[in-house]
């Protein structure tokens, strides 16, 4: 049986962390920094807590990562489908056409009914007329003409993914359907992807170490991820990555670079396997973006301790030598996850990064920072201080 003396030498490491993060973690229960993606946004009391209560995808390109979206769009060609016209034996592309055909013809309850159960429990039949009538103008893209490519991309233990282009007079919008196992859409939102990609390091040695998919969490938000384990006989010491703010990937993919796959190759090939998986806002981003009550321990803490006790059940790891390395907001909200941890599950965790303030005040820098190089409107930047 586990006992706190092995805990304790964890505190060890963690006391330094928790003189610069716990003021952080405190307020950060608190409130929800605005998203990236959603303004202008209302905040209300629910719960002890404030709550971010946003629109749907408003005035969305206002600051330098949208303004990088808007740079990928490629301009309406004329390769352009009437959506009436369309059809595909693929049942995962079917339903993708037959939801956004439902949209266009206003069958706001056709569409609804095309979506998951843990869906439809955050959004409503008026919220997707107010989606889709929206997005002509907060786009500034004149208005829906058809569809353009459609493809099925990648699919995860969790979501079949599917791309299809929204052709509006300016340009072509990729929005990215994402269903779940029993066919019904779970998800979707606007798709963005850079190249080139960032080659793997040197250090990443593939013949070292075997990957797998696997699934971190169940119910409304399973988590689709990857654990790399070292070849040998094991078991071996494991690193839980846990992102920053935002909606990350589990390469915590900014544009070309993929730090956590980085991460995760060279600590495997070093004898040290990693798990590492999509961040809830990632994969989930709907439900999360618009639940009344959502924290950010629903966002991190809790997907983390998740993914300690699913380790418990591999084989191959040493359950006595799980570690958590947490980036930014991760290594904010690492105190809290050794708080929560219960089962005493972690033996130690890293801070890489970690605000050593609150999260107020680093909200409020970035915003003086998007303001000061015009990635900010001032009714914009007026509007988001007063709410601090």
């Amino acid at each position: 049986m586990k006992t706190r003396k092995r805990i304790g030498n964890k505190f060890l490491l963690v006391s330094a962390i928790c003189v610069i993060s716990i003021p952080s973690v405190s307020y950060a229960e608190e409130v929800i920094s605005p998203k990236n993606f959603a303004s202008p946004s209302s905040l209300y009391e629910g719960r002890n807590m404030d709550v971010l209560k946003t629109s749907f995808y408003a005035n969305t390109y206002n600051n330098p990562f949208n303004h990088q979206f808007i740079s990928t769009l490629k301009e309406t060609n004329t390769n352009i489908k009437e959506i009436d016209n369309v059809d595909d034996e693929n049942p995962v592309i079917s339903t993708t056409l037959t939801f956004i055909r439902d949209m266009h013809a206003e069958n706001y309850k056709s569409a609804f009914d095309l979506t998951s159960r843990s869906l439809q429990k955050i959004i409503s039949e008026k919220w997707l007329e107010s989606y889709w009538k929206g997005l002509p103008v907060q786009l500034q893209a004149g208005s829906f003409i058809g569809i353009g490519e459609v493809k099925q991309k990648e699919t995860n233990s969790v979501h079949t993914n599917v791309e299809i282009g929204l052709v509006f007079e300016q340009f072509t919008v990729p929005l990215l359907i994402k269903l779940d196992p029993s066919g019904k859409i779970d998800d979707f939102q606007f798709s963005m992807s850079f190249s080139p990609v960032a080659e793997r390091p040197s250090y990443s040695k593939p013949e070292s170490f075997v990957e797998k998919e696997v699934v971190v969490g169940s119910g409304a938000f399973p988590l689709p991820g990857t654990l790399s384990v070292p070849k040998g006989n094991g078991p071996f010491p494991v690193v839980i990555l846990v992102q920053g703010s935002g909606a990350s990937d589990q390469d915590e993919t900014a544009f070309a670079l993929k730090p956590f796959r980085d991460l995760a190759e060279g600590l495997a090939s070093k004898g040290i396997a990693v798990l590492r998986y999509n961040k809830r806002t990632y994969e989930h981003g709907l439900k999360t973006q618009f639940s009344p009550f959502y924290t950010v321990d629903k966002e991190t803490t809790d997907d983390a301790l998740l993914a300690t006790r699913f380790l418990q059940n591999e084989p191959m790891i040493d359950k006595n030598q799980i570690y958590i390395l947490g980036h930014s907001q991760g290594g904010m909200m690492v105190p809290k996850m050794i708080e929560k941890d219960q089962n005493q599950n972690i033996a130690g965790a890293i801070v890489m990064g970690g605000p050593a303030r609150t999260i107020q005040d680093v909200v409020l820098d970035q915003f003086d920072y998007l303001f000061s190089i015009g990635r900010m409107k001032p009714e914009e930047y007026k509007f988001y201080k007063e709410q601090f």
